[in-house]
Parts: C-alpha cells; structure tokens; sequence
C-alpha cells in the first residue's frame, strides 16, 4: 500500500512540494498541515492505540487465516469512537481458500447490505462479482466475462496479460485455474471449487431440487 502512494506523490509536482515521503518509516508527511498517512503492520502491538481520520486495510482475505484477527482489527479501528468523521476502507481480492474468520464475516455483511437484506447507511459496498445466476451457468468461468469483474482491464491491468495468463491456467490443470479465477476474477472457492473436495460435488448440486414447507 505504500509504495502506491510513494509513487503518486513522487510522479506529481505539486504533491512532492506539499508532501515528505520518509520511506525507512513507511510515512507520507504534509508539510503544511503536519498530517501523515502511515503504514503499519498487521500486528496488535503495532495498531494499539492509534487514532485515525482514515484507516485503508488491505487484502482482508489473509486476516481470515489469523488468529485473533477480529481483536486485532478492533483495535486498529476502535479509535474512530471519538472521530466521527472518521472512514474505513477494506479492499481485497478472493481468498485461495473457502473465506473464514473475520473475511467471511465482512464479506457476508456486505453482500447483505447490498442485497437489501441489512440496512446500514453508513456502509458502502463495491463488490466485483458476478452475479448469481451466471455462476449456476458456469458463465462466470469465461474467459469473455473476466472484463465485468475487473474494472481497471485496460488501465492499471493489463487486457492482453490477463488473458494469456488465463489461458495458461487453463491448460495447467484445475488447481491452477482455481488460483487464478480467486485472484482474477473474484471466484468465491466453495464446495465445487475446493482441491480437497468429495468426488462426488461436480454432481451433487446439480442433482438438488427446492422443497417448501407445504411439501
């Protein structure tokens, strides 16, 4: 997350007048205003105590894999109690692995807020993902439908890389392939996704049919 914005601030006159980039401390000073935007590490020793405006965490997927990752992000965030201009940010891919722990959690919240299912004015989901009725056709593993979930194709991300690498891992096998749509595509790994998962799940949720309670 630094280097980003060591780069823009760098690349752009005006901000490398206004701004200190001190790269050993990971900071970015304003030299008028004396605000600094820091990177810390992941670590409740680390993030105890502070006090943010703005507080960006990247990658949430691998907080699903920590322990006690929910107190450490509580603590990271427990200072915008007395901010109440205060913001968090979660950015994130998929996880390589079915979501767990706190990712889950946050990803769950914020499908059912964008789903109408919780009503929260306060959180803004942005989810890439494609929808549902693509996934029951298998759509979503098309190479032609990478471009709905990646909205930087053709900007930050490369058309042409992204789909060599697809085909790539198409070829490598199904292992590979997984990783990549995880990554590339923000394909949720669940029961028919999973390297280790029962023979039988290619198979089993086309064989399911919807009772109701009158049944």
């Amino acid at each position: 997350a630094f280097n980003p914005a060591r780069d823009m601030v760098r690349r752009d006159d005006d901000l490398d007048d206004l701004c200190q980039v001190q790269t050993h401390i990971r900071t970015i000073t304003h030299r008028v205003t004396d605000t600094t935007l820091k990177v810390v590490a992941a670590d409740p020793n680390t993030v105890s105590g502070i006090k943010s405006v703005g507080t960006l965490i990247d990658e949430l997927w691998l907080f699903g894999k920590q322990y006690k990752a929910e107190d450490m992000l509580r603590e990271a965030i427990g200072g915008l109690a007395s901010r109440p201009e205060g913001f968090v940010v979660y950015t994130t891919t998929q996880s390589n692995e079915p979501p767990a722990g706190v990712f889950r959690q946050k990803l769950q919240y914020a499908r059912d807020v964008r789903d109408g299912k919780i009503h929260d004015p306060h959180f803004l989901p942005v989810i890439f993902e494609h929808p549902p009725e693509m996934v029951e056709r298998g759509e979503h593993l098309l190479m032609e439908n990478l471009a709905m979930v990646n909205p930087n194709l053709g900007y930050s991300v490369d058309e042409a890389f992204l789909y060599r690498e697809y085909r790539k891992a198409r070829e490598a096998g199904e292992d590979t392939f997984r990783g990549f749509m995880s990554k590339h595509a923000n394909v949720e790994i669940g029961l028919a996704l999973r390297s280790d998962r029962w023979a039988g799940a290619d198979f089993w949720e086309q064989q399911g049919r919807r009772v109701s309670l009158d049944d």
